[in-house]
């Protein structure tokens, strides 16, 4: 393989990475690739050396999106940089893919359990509300009876409930921040040993 056909083949592998960002890998390997060549190395061993290009390319993709996912913290780009860096070879995925798993059933909970909170409360108000306005209709359709004190009383537990799913909501939302930022950390760590400090401009 010469050094058009590697870079070719390189560009053809980095599509979901920015034109921008493409154009300074690609013009780092040629300058590593002329610097060698200028000391005397032959062009198709020098290429070798560089190793796969598609294998360079899955590792500088998921290094794109881990470092996208870092500066733009958002669900969408953690499940990008997980499946880029999952994507990197079959052990790698046994590692990623566990951590993947445990992620999502975590924010599962920590979503989960605010949110039914609140459903609950607002629920129990609107039938609250509804049986204190239009009694007869709320006992005659929904087989629902309470008194004036007795439906205050689920209305000032609701608004309790409600709070109280609000704050956890809110404090779930900052741990889960704290969360994709580890997550971010094990990626890279990840990534680290699977390039092992290898030559070229990666």
């Amino acid at each position: 393989m010469n050094k058009k056909e590697f870079l070719e083949s390189l560009i053809n592998q980095l599509k979901n990475i920015p034109k921008e960002e493409v154009d300074e890998i690609l013009q780092d390997y040629r300058d590593h690739i002329t610097i060698g060549m200028e000391n005397g190395r032959n062009e198709e061993e020098l290429i070798k050396s560089l190793g796969d290009p598609k294998e360079i390319a899955k590792q500088l993709n998921a290094n794109y999106h881990i470092k996208n996912a870092e500066t733009k913290t958002s669900p969408s780009n953690i499940f990008r940089a997980f499946y880029a860096t999952a994507g990197l070879g079959f052990f790698n995925l046994i590692f990623v893919l566990p951590l993947f798993i445990i992620i999502l059933a975590l924010l599962f909970v920590l979503f989960a359990v605010p949110l039914s909170l609140i459903f609950a409360g607002i629920i129990v108000i609107i039938a609250c509300v509804g049986n204190l306005l239009a009694p007869d209709y709320f006992s005659k359709n929904f087989q629902l009876a309470f008194s004036a004190p007795e439906a205050v009383g689920a209305i000032l537990i609701s608004i309790g409930l409600v709070s109280l799913g609000l704050l956890i909501l809110i404090a779930a939302y900052y741990a889960s921040k704290s969360v994709f930022k580890l997550v971010l950390r094990y990626l890279k760590f990840n990534l680290k040993i699977i390039q092992n400090k290898e030559d070229g401009p990666i």
